[in-house]
């Protein structure tokens, strides 16, 4: 990294990283197969599977000041990772005297080239004893995930498992823009808010499905946050905020890894991100807190097991569920018994909803949980301490 003082008021800045890894996996995965309670078969695979992963990244920052509370930071970012997994199952099958005879061998590979570019510019400045944020950003997202999977029966040619393989490309592009202000209301009251808006263009696609998926939305992201001074030992704040989570390129990213021959986890390039929309209250006098929050989500990314009835395949993945709900309230209180015995207490309430649909069905989970802990400091003689610390969380899902 470097900085360059350009002038009293401009500096340039130049950082670059360079990251490599080389990381290697032996396993040997035992499997039973019941029906009714008893065993028909046995199934060994011993594993081996490989991650070669490298990144590259580059960032041009620069920051002029153009007077008193007055700033404006561009900063250029590029990033390149690529991954590179190849992987080997030995299926063996156990024989009536249970020596395992090797079947056919899965022989994957994955290649996973990903580009980012993203270039933003943020703006400080002071108005009115008004403190305003401004900016605007855009980010650019390319990958190819080229995936290959073949079987090979033991002494014979290989056959490539269509299933299987694919050649993934993405694009995605986001355009973000944004305003938020902070002042004082009145004498004892502290406004912060602002809003944001994105707009986002995503195409996925392989030979067979040029458009598996083809995305296009805009999103506003409103938030305010209010704090209330009520007295020198009472204070109230008030918040509420829009938010997005976007899945991670590892969970959008077509992979495979194989438990055993019909069970498997892997990527979902259909996930969609999910928005929150969050409210919040709390209250505190003196060291004791009160809190109440409750929130909504659409599409929550959750882990879903489901069933291929025509292969009876199990795939483990990420997957969108419909919404979600939640409230929480918490009572934080300290206490001193004595001079050589501090107490912290903490209890909150929990209650969540969950909407989805499986295999048809649309299915509601509810649930009301609760929780304590306790943290206990005392102070021994000769300058020994002792910490005692005790928790309960009720079940939950």
């Amino acid at each position: 990294g470097l900085d360059i003082q350009l002038s009293k008021k401009t500096v340039l800045g130049v950082l670059g990283t360079i990251f490599d890894r080389n990381w290697y996996m032996e396993a040997v995965n035992t499997v039973s197969y019941t029906r009714n309670v008893q065993i028909v078969s046995n199934l060994q695979m011993p594993n081996t599977e490989i991650n070669k992963n490298r990144s590259y990244t580059g960032n041009i920052n620069i920051e002029h000041t153009f007077g008193k509370g007055q700033t404006l930071t561009i900063d250029f970012d590029k990033v390149r990772f690529e991954m590179n997994n190849p992987s080997n199952y030995e299926i063996n099958k156990s024989d009536n005297n249970n020596n395992f005879v090797p079947q056919y061998e899965l022989k994957l590979t994955k290649k996973t080239p990903i580009d980012v570019f993203v270039t933003k510019a943020d703006y400080l400045f002071k108005l009115w004893n008004i403190n305003f944020e401004t900016g605007v950003k855009y980010a650019t997202l390319k990958f190819d995930n080229d995936i290959k999977v073949d079987s090979i029966p033991a002494g014979k040619t290989p056959v490539n498992l269509s299933e299987y393989t694919s050649l993934a490309h993405m694009d995605e592009n986001i355009s973000a823009a944004y305003l938020s202000f902070s002042f004082k209301a009145f004498k004892n009251t502290d406004i912060k808010a602002g809003i944001r808006y994105e707009y986002t263009n995503t195409e996925l696609g392989t030979a067979q499905q040029p458009k598996l998926i083809d995305r296009h939305y805009g999103s506003w992201f409103p938030s305010i946050y209010i704090t209330q001074k009520i007295n020198d030992n009472q204070i109230l704040n008030v918040s509420f905020s829009r938010r997005i989570f976007r899945p991670q390129l590892s969970q959008l990213a077509p992979f495979l890894v194989f438990t055993d021959p019909s069970t498997l986890l892997g990527g979902n390039p259909a996930l969609q991100p999910s928005f929150t929309n969050a409210y919040k209250l709390d209250y505190s006098i003196k060291s004791i807190r009160l809190g109440v929050s409750y929130n909504t989500e659409d599409f929550p990314i959750s882990f879903i097991p489901t069933v291929e009835a025509s292969s009876n395949k199990q795939i483990n993945g990420l997957k969108n569920l419909d919404s979600s709900k939640g409230a929480n309230a918490y009572l934080y209180v300290p206490l001193h018994p004595t001079s050589w015995w501090d107490m912290t207490n903490t209890v909150n309430v929990n209650w969540s909803e969950i909407k989805f649909t499986l295999d048809g069905s649309n299915l509601a989970v509810g649930n009301v949980n609760y929780g304590l802990n306790s943290n206990n400091t005392f102070k021994l003689p000769k300058g020994l301490t002792l910490e005692l610390t005790g928790a309960y969380n009720a079940p939950s899902y």
